[in-house]
């Protein structure tokens, strides 16, 4: 008895663990029409790609890329993917998109990003993701 009960209690100290970032990203400006909004993700893999996705809703998308591996995400579907590029040496990506000078309605958006690093090590190949926190954002207005 002793031995599943600690078991259970490894497994409830894990969890929060296991749903921790990995990286961080944040986002600067104020979304408005002629201003600039920035992406910036740091503590990524390092020299890999890495992807920003955006959505309207949190919530929880698993996207399977077959035996290569499972990507799971904080956003809701429907997914934008917008590439940030690849990361330096420090694992570190961003991107500044100009908010077009116009009237634009009020948008709330949640961004999340991830490192995508394949590994061909022994066995077969696989990725591997290094996901952000999810930010909440405006644009428009």
């Amino acid at each position: 008895m002793n031995l599943i009960a600690s078991l259970v209690f490894s497994a409830v100290l894990a969890a929060p663990v296991a749903a921790q970032a990995c990286s961080k990203l944040d986002v600067s400006g104020t979304g408005k029409p002629g201003t600039d909004l920035g992406f910036a993700l740091s503590g990524a893999d390092a020299n890999v790609p890495a992807i920003l996705f955006l959505s309207t809703q949190t919530g929880k998308t698993t996207l399977k890329a077959g035996p290569l591996g499972t990507l799971e995400l904080g956003l809701a579907m429907p997914l934008i993917p917008v590439p940030l590029g690849m990361t330096d040496d420090k694992g570190d990506a961003s991107l500044t998109v100009k908010i077009p000078d116009a009237k634009i309605p009020e948008i709330s958006l949640h961004g999340q990003a991830t490192s995508i690093k394949f590994e061909f090590k022994m066995g077969p190949p696989k990725l591997t993701f290094c996901t952000s926190n999810v930010v909440d954002f405006k644009i428009g207005g």
